[in-house]
């Protein structure tokens, strides 16, 4: 019978500095000012036998393509696993910094 192992992590991608512009509310003209509350990206990981498989999900409203290829590439690079088992999510917050076009 094959193990399944399951592992979880959790990293605070909080920006150090202030002044990103914010997503989530087109009259917002502000850029941000503060933390409220730090912002993760959480992890999880999935193996069965020889097939690993990773979900991570970040405190943001959205990611464009672009960001999500170079971390999965980036994940598969230092992990070993395939890059089509490696998937990236958000929350869809509207408190949270940009970080390129979710639209792309």
């Amino acid at each position: 019978m094959e193990t399944f192992e399951v592992g979880f992590s959790s990293v605070d991608i909080t920006p150090d500095n202030m002044g990103f512009p914010m997503y989530g509310y087109g009259s917002r003209e502000e850029n941000s000012l503060g933390v409220h509350d730090p912002l993760f990206a959480k992890t999880m990981i999935l193996k069965n036998g020889q097939e690993s498989w990773s979900l991570t999900v970040l405190d943001l409203i959205g990611i464009d393509s672009k960001t999500v290829n170079e971390i999965r590439h980036t994940v598969a690079e230092n992990t070993g696993l395939k890059a089509s088992a490696i998937a990236v999510s958000c929350i869809h917050t509207h408190s949270g910094p940009s970080v390129g076009d979710p639209g792309n």
